[in-house]
């Protein structure tokens, strides 16, 4: 157990603390102590080694929680969590997110650099002001292979407009052709 993380979680019950910081300890797993911590309501693990998440169910009262940068691919024990309104899980390992909908007060979502595969279940997230789904070249390779006809018009399209002279003539090769 990492001594600094024991020393932060007592510092936290002693003091009554709603808000904890375990960041950057290189913690492998969540630690125990922190089911004391009943009125917890911001919770931050980011950037370390945490693979399993289960401990957090029982942290009923949190509404602001990063996990960002761990080793997490199973976020189901999150729909417990319905009173998240942040939530950080930027540079994990997920790939589904459906234990996401039971979240109905979610507003704030980095889901950036996952291995996400779907994103519509989010549809249905209409109070989320902010979305993260950056780096997640699953859903760029699924979408263009639902798209691929709409993906090469496109493309084209982009194409013709940067090797065309302002005047609208092609100039790809020594011949020149005006499209209408």
């Amino acid at each position: 157990m990492n001594k600094i993380a024991v020393k932060k979680i007592e510092d936290a019950q002693r003091t009554h603390a709603t808000i904890l910081d375990l960041s950057s300890l290189d913690l492998e797993k969540i630690p125990k102590e922190i089911l004391g911590l009943k009125e917890l309501t911001s919770l931050d693990l980011s950037n370390n080694q945490i693979k399993n998440i289960a401990i957090l169910s029982q942290l009923k009262e949190l509404n602001k929680l990063s996990l960002a940068s761990n080793k997490i691919k199973n976020i189901s024990v999150l729909s417990k969590l319905t009173k998240l309104r942040e939530l950080n899980l930027f540079n994990n390992r997920i790939n589904d997110i459906t234990p996401l909908l039971k979240l109905y007060h979610l507003n704030r979502l980095y889901l950036g650099a996952n291995s996400v595969k779907n994103i519509k279940v989010l549809e249905e997230k209409t109070c989320l002001t902010y979305l993260d789904i950056g780096k997640n070249n699953k859903i760029y390779r699924n979408w263009f292979k639902k798209n691929g006809i709409l993906c090469f018009f496109i493309c084209m399209i982009i194409l013709v407009f940067i090797f065309s002279d302002s005047d609208g003539y092609h100039s790809m090769s020594s011949h020149r052709y005006r499209y209408r």
